[in-house]
């Protein structure tokens, strides 16, 4: 899906008269329409979001059964779905941060741009 949004900002696409950006934009508004409402719902809940990213929200707070209409178990287009329901975060900024899953005891890192492994 990402690769199909950046694509709509090329001009060559089929012609040079193509042009998609406007189709990217709502899309993009969409996204983050829907991300901060999500981010509302929490709050009225007392979760408190810590990170925003571009398709994920990771905040602290305790399960409660409340959560099972916002979020799906499914994985699938449009469904908001769990990466980790009980985890501990390091978090450096949007785009570096380690997250240690609880249950596994497996640390994830995501450091966008770091082309160096043994530094992550």
């Amino acid at each position: 899906m990402n690769i199909a949004i950046g694509m709509f900002h090329r001009r060559d696409i089929r012609c040079p008269e193509d042009n998609l950006w406007p189709v990217a934009a709502v899309i993009k508004y969409r996204c983050n329409r829907r991300i901060i409402k999500t981010c509302e719902t929490l709050e009225t809940f007392n979760q408190m979001p810590d990170l925003i990213n571009t398709d994920s929200i990771l905040w602290e707070g305790e399960w409660s059964p409340i959560y099972r209409g916002l979020f799906k178990e499914e994985k699938a287009l449009g469904n908001f779905t769990w990466e980790y329901k009980d985890c501990r975060a390091t978090i450096r900024g949007p785009k570096c941060y380690q997250i240690e899953d609880s249950a596994t005891g497996i640390v994830i890192t995501r450091w966008a741009g770091s082309r160096a492994r043994k530094y992550t």
